[in-house]
Protein backbone atom coordinates (compact mmCIF):
# COMPACT_ATOMS: atom_id res chain seq x y z
CA UNK A 1 0.00 0.00 0.00
CA UNK A 2 2.58 2.23 0.41
CA UNK A 3 4.34 1.92 -2.45
CA UNK A 4 1.56 2.21 -4.53
CA UNK A 5 1.03 5.37 -2.69
CA UNK A 6 3.82 6.94 -3.24
CA UNK A 7 3.94 6.44 -7.28
CA UNK A 8 0.15 7.77 -7.23
CA UNK A 9 1.53 10.58 -5.37
CA UNK A 10 4.31 11.41 -7.36
CA UNK A 11 2.09 10.63 -10.86
CA UNK A 12 -0.57 13.81 -9.23
CA UNK A 13 2.94 16.22 -8.50
CA UNK A 14 4.42 15.29 -12.17
CA UNK A 15 1.07 16.38 -13.41
CA UNK A 16 0.33 19.52 -11.66
CA UNK A 17 3.85 20.68 -11.64
CA UNK A 18 3.41 20.27 -15.65
CA UNK A 19 0.30 22.08 -16.19
CA UNK A 20 2.34 25.12 -13.77
CA UNK A 21 5.42 25.05 -15.92
CA UNK A 22 2.93 24.90 -19.11
CA UNK A 23 1.52 27.73 -18.37
CA UNK A 24 4.33 29.72 -17.00
CA UNK A 25 5.97 28.80 -20.37
CA UNK A 26 3.10 29.91 -22.35
CA UNK A 27 2.40 32.93 -20.93
CA UNK A 28 6.09 34.37 -20.99
CA UNK A 29 6.92 32.86 -24.65
CA UNK A 30 3.48 33.44 -26.68
CA UNK A 31 1.55 35.66 -24.39
CA UNK A 32 -0.81 32.62 -23.55
CA UNK A 33 -1.46 32.13 -27.33
CA UNK A 34 -0.83 28.38 -27.54
CA UNK A 35 -2.89 26.98 -23.93
CA UNK A 36 -3.24 29.98 -21.39
CA UNK A 37 -5.83 32.24 -23.10
CA UNK A 38 -7.77 29.54 -24.58
CA UNK A 39 -8.59 27.79 -21.08
CA UNK A 40 -9.38 31.40 -19.41
CA UNK A 41 -11.50 31.71 -22.16
CA UNK A 42 -12.91 28.86 -22.06
CA UNK A 43 -13.31 29.23 -17.94
CA UNK A 44 -15.51 32.65 -18.61
CA UNK A 45 -18.09 31.25 -20.58
CA UNK A 46 -18.48 28.02 -18.89
CA UNK A 47 -18.95 28.92 -15.13
CA UNK A 48 -20.09 25.31 -14.68
CA UNK A 49 -16.82 23.62 -16.09
CA UNK A 50 -14.53 26.06 -13.91
CA UNK A 51 -16.39 24.85 -10.34
CA UNK A 52 -15.83 21.51 -12.00
CA UNK A 53 -12.21 22.12 -12.98
CA UNK A 54 -11.41 23.87 -9.62
CA UNK A 55 -13.12 20.95 -7.51
CA UNK A 56 -11.17 18.57 -9.35
CA UNK A 57 -8.07 20.28 -8.41
CA UNK A 58 -9.15 20.01 -4.68
CA UNK A 59 -9.84 16.77 -4.74
CA UNK A 60 -6.19 16.19 -6.57
CA UNK A 61 -4.84 17.91 -3.59
CA UNK A 62 -6.83 16.37 -0.83
CA UNK A 63 -5.57 13.12 -2.15
CA UNK A 64 -1.84 13.81 -2.18
CA UNK A 65 -2.23 14.58 1.43
CA UNK A 66 -3.79 11.98 2.33
CA UNK A 67 -1.05 9.73 0.06
CA UNK A 68 1.22 11.88 2.59
CA UNK A 69 0.17 11.43 5.57
CA UNK A 70 0.09 7.51 4.40
CA UNK A 71 3.28 7.50 4.12
CA UNK A 72 4.29 9.25 6.68
CA UNK A 73 2.83 6.65 8.48
CA UNK A 74 4.63 3.92 6.39
CA UNK A 75 7.96 5.53 7.52
CA UNK A 76 7.02 5.96 11.06
CA UNK A 77 6.07 2.02 11.51
CA UNK A 78 9.47 1.39 10.01
CA UNK A 79 11.71 3.61 12.34
CA UNK A 80 9.74 2.05 14.90
CA UNK A 81 10.84 -1.56 13.78
CA UNK A 82 14.13 -0.06 13.48
CA UNK A 83 14.29 0.72 16.98
CA UNK A 84 12.75 -1.95 18.52
CA UNK A 85 15.23 -4.47 16.27
CA UNK A 86 17.86 -1.89 17.86
CA UNK A 87 16.75 -2.41 21.81
CA UNK A 88 16.16 -6.61 21.89
CA UNK A 89 17.23 -8.67 24.56
CA UNK A 90 18.66 -12.16 23.55
CA UNK A 91 18.19 -14.40 26.57
CA UNK A 92 19.03 -17.51 27.10
CA UNK A 93 18.88 -20.17 29.41
CA UNK A 94 22.93 -21.92 30.46
CA UNK A 95 21.92 -24.24 33.28
CA UNK A 96 18.97 -25.54 35.70
CA UNK A 97 18.75 -27.16 38.35
CA UNK A 98 15.95 -27.65 41.22
CA UNK A 99 16.82 -26.91 44.92
CA UNK A 100 17.14 -30.81 46.12
CA UNK A 101 20.17 -31.42 43.99
CA UNK A 102 22.00 -28.26 45.48
CA UNK A 103 21.44 -29.37 49.21
CA UNK A 104 22.30 -32.73 50.39
CA UNK A 105 19.55 -33.56 53.16
CA UNK A 106 17.06 -36.16 53.28
CA UNK A 107 14.52 -33.83 55.48
CA UNK A 108 14.74 -30.76 53.25
CA UNK A 109 11.43 -28.59 53.22
CA UNK A 110 9.61 -29.57 49.65
CA UNK A 111 9.14 -26.26 48.97
CA UNK A 112 12.52 -25.63 49.30
CA UNK A 113 13.22 -29.11 47.31
CA UNK A 114 11.28 -27.77 44.20
CA UNK A 115 12.38 -24.17 44.26
CA UNK A 116 13.91 -23.88 40.14
CA UNK A 117 17.42 -22.28 40.08
CA UNK A 118 18.29 -20.68 36.56
CA UNK A 119 21.70 -19.66 35.02
CA UNK A 120 20.80 -16.84 32.71
CA UNK A 121 22.76 -14.68 30.02
CA UNK A 122 21.84 -11.60 28.28
CA UNK A 123 23.39 -11.91 24.87
CA UNK A 124 21.76 -8.40 23.35
CA UNK A 125 21.75 -4.75 23.70
CA UNK A 126 19.26 -3.96 26.27
CA UNK A 127 17.68 -4.94 29.61
CA UNK A 128 15.34 -7.59 29.85
CA UNK A 129 12.84 -7.11 32.36
CA UNK A 130 10.19 -8.69 34.61
CA UNK A 131 11.98 -12.12 34.29
CA UNK A 132 9.27 -14.43 35.21
CA UNK A 133 9.07 -18.47 35.48
CA UNK A 134 5.85 -19.69 34.00
CA UNK A 135 4.59 -23.08 34.99
CA UNK A 136 1.97 -24.44 33.16
CA UNK A 137 -0.13 -27.27 34.39
CA UNK A 138 -2.39 -29.43 32.36
CA UNK A 139 -4.46 -33.01 33.79
CA UNK A 140 -8.24 -33.90 33.63
CA UNK A 141 -9.95 -32.68 35.92
CA UNK A 142 -12.86 -35.11 37.74
CA UNK A 143 -15.97 -33.39 36.90
CA UNK A 144 -17.22 -33.86 40.03
CA UNK A 145 -14.75 -31.40 41.83
CA UNK A 146 -14.99 -27.47 42.19
CA UNK A 147 -11.74 -26.76 42.98
CA UNK A 148 -8.74 -27.38 40.13
CA UNK A 149 -5.36 -25.87 39.76
CA UNK A 150 -4.49 -23.29 36.62
CA UNK A 151 -1.33 -22.39 35.35
CA UNK A 152 0.74 -19.51 37.17
CA UNK A 153 4.03 -17.25 36.93
CA UNK A 154 6.35 -16.16 39.70
CA UNK A 155 9.28 -13.88 39.59
CA UNK A 156 12.14 -14.81 38.77
CA UNK A 157 14.70 -13.05 41.66
CA UNK A 158 18.59 -13.23 41.40
CA UNK A 159 19.93 -15.18 44.50
CA UNK A 160 22.07 -12.46 44.98
CA UNK A 161 19.52 -9.87 45.36
CA UNK A 162 18.95 -9.92 49.18
CA UNK A 163 16.06 -8.17 50.44
CA UNK A 164 15.99 -5.27 48.51
CA UNK A 165 14.29 -5.91 45.71
CA UNK A 166 10.53 -6.27 45.51
CA UNK A 167 9.54 -9.87 45.92
CA UNK A 168 6.59 -9.86 43.62
CA UNK A 169 8.35 -8.51 41.03
CA UNK A 170 10.90 -10.91 38.34
CA UNK A 171 14.48 -9.44 38.26
CA UNK A 172 15.90 -7.71 35.10
CA UNK A 173 19.23 -8.91 33.44
CA UNK A 174 21.30 -6.14 30.81
CA UNK A 175 23.68 -7.59 28.60
CA UNK A 176 25.92 -10.26 30.27
CA UNK A 177 27.85 -11.71 27.67
CA UNK A 178 28.73 -15.13 28.08
CA UNK A 179 29.09 -14.58 31.92
CA UNK A 180 25.75 -16.29 33.09
CA UNK A 181 23.49 -15.12 36.12
CA UNK A 182 21.37 -16.87 38.81
CA UNK A 183 17.88 -16.81 39.40
CA UNK A 184 15.26 -18.56 41.44
CA UNK A 185 11.82 -19.04 41.38
CA UNK A 186 9.47 -20.68 44.37
CA UNK A 187 7.32 -22.60 41.87
CA UNK A 188 3.66 -22.15 42.78
CA UNK A 189 0.30 -22.68 41.01
CA UNK A 190 -3.17 -20.48 41.05
CA UNK A 191 -6.22 -22.86 42.59
CA UNK A 192 -9.10 -22.36 41.20
CA UNK A 193 -13.12 -22.33 42.13
CA UNK A 194 -15.65 -23.43 38.95
CA UNK A 195 -18.21 -20.94 38.93
CA UNK A 196 -21.47 -21.47 38.58
CA UNK A 197 -24.37 -20.47 35.99
CA UNK A 198 -23.43 -17.09 34.22
CA UNK A 199 -20.26 -16.99 36.89
CA UNK A 200 -16.48 -16.89 35.94
CA UNK A 201 -13.87 -18.85 37.49
CA UNK A 202 -12.68 -17.32 40.89
CA UNK A 203 -9.10 -17.27 41.88
CA UNK A 204 -8.77 -18.45 45.70
CA UNK A 205 -4.79 -17.98 46.20
CA UNK A 206 -1.75 -19.64 45.21
CA UNK A 207 -0.08 -22.22 46.72
CA UNK A 208 3.00 -23.89 46.31
CA UNK A 209 3.34 -26.44 43.14
CA UNK A 210 3.87 -29.62 45.78
CA UNK A 211 1.44 -28.96 48.01
CA UNK A 212 -1.02 -28.45 44.62
CA UNK A 213 0.04 -31.74 43.07
CA UNK A 214 -0.65 -33.51 46.64
CA UNK A 215 -4.04 -32.02 46.57
CA UNK A 216 -4.87 -33.45 43.03
CA UNK A 217 -3.93 -36.56 44.10
CA UNK A 218 -6.49 -39.85 44.13
CA UNK A 219 -8.92 -38.83 41.68
CA UNK A 220 -6.13 -37.73 38.80
CA UNK A 221 -3.60 -40.56 37.82
CA UNK A 222 -1.24 -38.36 35.70
CA UNK A 223 -0.12 -34.75 35.56
CA UNK A 224 1.99 -32.61 32.73
CA UNK A 225 3.86 -29.04 33.86
CA UNK A 226 5.51 -27.37 31.17
CA UNK A 227 8.20 -24.49 32.10
CA UNK A 228 9.41 -21.24 30.58
CA UNK A 229 11.17 -17.90 31.17
CA UNK A 230 8.99 -15.02 30.25
CA UNK A 231 10.33 -11.34 30.48
CA UNK A 232 9.66 -8.01 29.20
CA UNK A 233 10.98 -6.34 26.20
CA UNK A 234 12.52 -2.41 26.74
CA UNK A 235 9.90 -1.69 23.98
CA UNK A 236 7.40 -3.54 26.23
CA UNK A 237 7.09 -6.44 24.36
CA UNK A 238 6.60 -10.19 25.74
CA UNK A 239 9.28 -13.08 25.25
CA UNK A 240 9.15 -16.73 26.12
CA UNK A 241 11.40 -19.11 26.80
CA UNK A 242 11.00 -22.82 26.54
CA UNK A 243 12.55 -24.51 29.35
CA UNK A 244 10.96 -28.09 29.78
CA UNK A 245 8.85 -30.79 29.77
CA UNK A 246 7.53 -32.86 32.85
CA UNK A 247 4.89 -35.70 32.57
CA UNK A 248 4.37 -37.98 35.76
CA UNK A 249 2.01 -40.17 37.84
CA UNK A 250 1.31 -38.60 40.69
CA UNK A 251 1.55 -41.79 42.54
CA UNK A 252 5.25 -41.74 41.64
CA UNK A 253 5.55 -38.03 42.91
CA UNK A 254 3.72 -39.62 46.39
CA UNK A 255 6.45 -42.02 46.90
CA UNK A 256 8.94 -39.04 46.64
CA UNK A 257 7.12 -36.57 48.50
CA UNK A 258 6.06 -34.24 45.74
CA UNK A 259 9.74 -33.47 44.92
CA UNK A 260 10.03 -32.29 41.21
CA UNK A 261 13.72 -33.11 40.93
CA UNK A 262 12.72 -36.76 40.84
CA UNK A 263 10.29 -36.33 38.22
CA UNK A 264 10.36 -38.00 34.39
CA UNK A 265 11.04 -35.53 31.85
CA UNK A 266 9.46 -35.86 28.43
CA UNK A 267 10.43 -34.34 25.13
CA UNK A 268 10.20 -30.17 24.91
CA UNK A 269 8.21 -31.03 21.33
CA UNK A 270 5.34 -32.02 23.86
CA UNK A 271 5.57 -28.25 25.00
CA UNK A 272 3.21 -26.75 22.44
CA UNK A 273 0.44 -29.42 23.16
CA UNK A 274 0.78 -29.03 27.22
CA UNK A 275 0.87 -25.03 26.68
CA UNK A 276 -2.20 -25.65 24.84
CA UNK A 277 -4.10 -28.02 27.51
CA UNK A 278 -2.94 -26.12 30.29
CA UNK A 279 -5.36 -25.10 32.93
Amino acid sequence: MGTISKRVSQALLIVILGLIVLSAGDFMLRDGSVFLNGVLEYADTHNTALSVLLSALLFTAYLMQYFIQNTQTDLASRQEQLMRAGYTPIVGVKDREWGKKRVDETDMATYEANKYYLQLVNNGNSAARDLRLWIGVAYDVPEDQEIYYASNAVPLQRTDEGTWWPTDVGGALSDTGDEATEFVARPRLVKMKMGGFLRNDSELGEEDIGDALESIHGDVEEVSLAFSVKYTTTTGDDQEITIGVIREKLSKLEEVDWTLYDAQEASSDEYDEIKQNAN
